[in-house]
């Protein structure tokens, strides 16, 4: 578990413990680059905070060693957060930076959005949700229509209009668009979320 004296100090204490744990319990301390705002984040091996003026840090999680610092240039006021193998940071002038969650400082893209952002990022179903001065953002990576769907929808169509009208002319059309889904070599092109991040 790890906590944060703004600041000051942030401190790695071991959750099994009862009663005053500052000494007992403390698995480490670091006392550099310590946020003064914004909560750290971390995996089982790997913590990360970030300062007010863009100062992103990365910790081991078994001793508290820096592992490496990278300077983003950007006023933070929000927490980072992780999802998978990758950590996002919003910076107060909406931009956005996602890095991998590694030990070496690897960017893996950067968005913008028209607003104010303090607030810490929320994950869920697949989207990322922001809230801003003025708006509540939402953003997801579009799903591409596979070939087999396209496909599937054409035979449903088939064996509705051959249960609806059964005449030779009308199942003739039917098999005709089945076989212009069929001749399709390669699914619709994916587009990216709003927020690109590699």
């Amino acid at each position: 578990m790890l906590v944060t004296n703004p600041s000051n100090k942030l401190s790695a204490l071991r959750p099994d413990g009862q009663g005053d744990v500052t000494e007992s319990k403390t698995a480490w301390f670091s006392e550099e680059a310590i946020p003064d705002v914004t909560s750290p984040v971390a995996t089982a091996e790997l913590a990360f905070t970030v300062t007010t003026d863009g100062f992103l840090v990365c910790f081991d999680m078994k001793d508290g060693k820096k592992v490496w610092e990278h300077e983003l240039h950007l006023e933070v006021q929000a927490s980072p957060a992780i999802v998978g193998n990758r950590l996002y940071v919003f910076a107060t002038d909406g931009k956005a930076v996602v890095a991998e969650v590694a030990r070496a400082f690897k960017e893996l893209g950067r968005g913008e959005l028209d607003d104010k952002i303090l607030a810490s990022p929320a994950f869920a179903a697949g989207r990322i949700f922001v809230r801003g001065a003025k708006n509540l953002y939402c953003s997801a990576r579009r799903q591409p229509r596979q070939r087999n769907d396209r496909r599937q929808e054409a035979v449903e169509r088939t064996k509705h209009i051959c249960q609806t009208k059964n005449k030779k002319g009308v199942i003739l059309s039917a098999a005709k668009d089945l076989s212009n889904v069929n001749r399709r070599s390669s699914p619709e092109t994916p587009r990216g979320p709003s927020l690109r991040s590699g």
